[in-house]
């Protein structure tokens, strides 16, 4: 079996496990939760008082970059990916689920060794589970695009506003939103196969994930450049998606430090595949 022919077994298996369609739902749901948080911000301000200008000014909350006009604030808004959210937004949180339980099942139920032999190499399992995670992540997230658009253009409507982001610059969002989020389900499912187990592979992720957010939120109250956390995974994707104003590095260097992050993951899922006992 070829290596497409391996992504394409993958994937027919991935489409049809229960746990799998559910998760898969749970992104989409998740892209739309986050999108509707967002328009409903203003609202939220107005009923806090926080549009009252003295105590605005007081928070330090600039009422401008939350109004429901202003182009930066839409595309916040229709950010599938959730860069501009603090700490680990939901949809990443999914869609690192997602790209760990597909390999991650096939260690847990004993089912790794029959596919080796099915498709006719460890390798070649190993780049066809990684291509099928890709492609799976692509397509759920252009349809969570969609979902997004369908909240975006009705939540606009309901608060008496029009979409004023032009089409290429809310594809390009989209592009760059659905790209991290691919590079980020690629990254973790090779740690599942480098580790070949679901649990310890959930612990270094989390480990991970966990370390970024206490540095960020240390960083933040001591006052340090958030461009010496820019190195970790989430801040830059964060980066790379362009939206998020606190994003320390630019969207070519974001999308270069992640690129390189899901390289060495890549790298060391062929290689540890390559040695252990299957």
């Amino acid at each position: 079996m070829s290596g497409t022919g391996a992504t394409a077994s993958e994937l027919y298996t991935a489409t049809r496990v229960r746990s799998l369609q559910v998760t898969i739902a749970l992104v989409v749901l998740a892209a739309v939760f986050g999108s509707a948080m967002v328009w409903a911000l203003p609202s939220l301000m107005t009923q806090v008082g926080a549009q009252d200008a003295e105590a605005a000014a007081g928070m330090g909350v600039d009422l401008g970059a939350y109004s429901p006009e202003n182009p930066g604030f839409q595309l916040m808004a229709l950010d599938v990916s959730g860069s501009f959210q603090s700490g680990m937004p939901m949809i990443i949180l999914v869609v690192i689920a997602l790209a760990v339980l597909i390999p991650g099942m096939s260690f847990r139920y004993g089912a790794v060794t029959w596919k080796v032999l099915l498709v006719g190499g460890r390798l070649r399992w190993a780049v066809g589970t990684l291509g099928a995670v890709a492609c799976l992540t692509a397509a759920v997230g252009v349809v969570s695009a969609i979902a997004v658009a369908a909240v975006g253009y009705g939540a606009a409507a309901v608060q008496g506003t029009n979409i004023s982001v032009s089409v290429w610059e809310l594809l390009g969002m989209w592009l760059r939103g659905i790209g991290t989020l691919v590079l980020i389900a690629v990254m973790s499912s090779a740690v599942v196969i480098a580790l070949r187990s679901l649990g310890r592979a959930l612990a270094v992720i989390a480990g991970v994930a966990v370390l970024g957010i206490l540095l960020n939120t240390v960083g933040t109250f001591a006052g340090w450049e958030g461009g010496y956390f820019s190195w970790l995974p989430l801040n830059a994707a964060a980066s790379a998606v362009g939206v998020s104003p606190q994003a320390p590095l630019s969207i070519a260097a974001g999308w270069g430090v992640l690129t390189l992050w899901t390289v060495l993951a890549v790298a060391w899922g062929l290689i540890r595949v390559r040695r252990y006992t299957l």
